[in-house]
């Protein structure tokens, strides 16, 4: 449930246990580990610099690029995709989504990550269409100047046309023509 509340200190202490230390673990450690298991998933590195585990330091940085390729990467992990997802925070649930989107679509459904500091808005994770396809998006935006208010409406705004994306279907695959003897 740390995804659902924003956990910032327990976030914190999980990012140590990465730290293959086995006692005295620490930060920097645990991020090199981190950063090759990012790697490891196909995420490029140069669209990450992490220096916490909570993501409160202004000096952390990463690509909406690269969140998606994490969500994608874990969706498709058997075992942890469900339970990753499930963790995340859902409209109308407790946790940071709880007032939020309250007008989706019947058959439509959200579990995102949400993160707020001065002037700086994200919100990152998927969305069930009402096709029944999942999408994994993530909106990131900085400078929010008077409150980030303006930024949590755009980030609904978005997911609401997300959700009513259909894929158009695939046009049929014509091989080498065949020609009879």
């Amino acid at each position: 449930m740390v995804d659902a509340y924003s956990l910032n200190a327990e976030t914190e202490a999980l990012l140590r246990h990465l730290d293959p230390a086995p006692v005295g673990k620490s930060a920097t450690p645990a991020l090199r580990r981190l950063t090759a298991m990012l790697a490891e998933a196909g995420i490029d590195t140069l669209d990450l610099s992490f220096v916490d585990g909570s993501g409160l330091s202004p000096l952390n940085l990463a690509t909406p690029r690269a969140f998606v390729r994490w969500l994608e990467f874990l969706s498709k992990d058997a075992t942890l995709g469900g339970i990753f997802r499930e963790s995340l925070a859902a409209p109308g649930s407790v946790g940071t989504l709880q007032k939020r989107f309250a007008s989706l679509g019947p058959g439509v459904a959200v579990r995102a990550k949400s993160g707020t500091l001065t002037n700086v808005s994200g919100l990152s994770g998927y969305v069930t269409t009402q096709g029944g396809e999942r999408v994994a998006f993530s909106i990131l935006s900085n400078g929010n100047r008077s409150s980030v208010s303006g930024a949590h409406a755009t980030e609904e705004e978005i997911v609401t046309v997300l959700s009513r994306f259909t894929r158009a279907p695939a046009l049929p695959q014509y091989g080498p023509r065949m020609v009879p003897r």
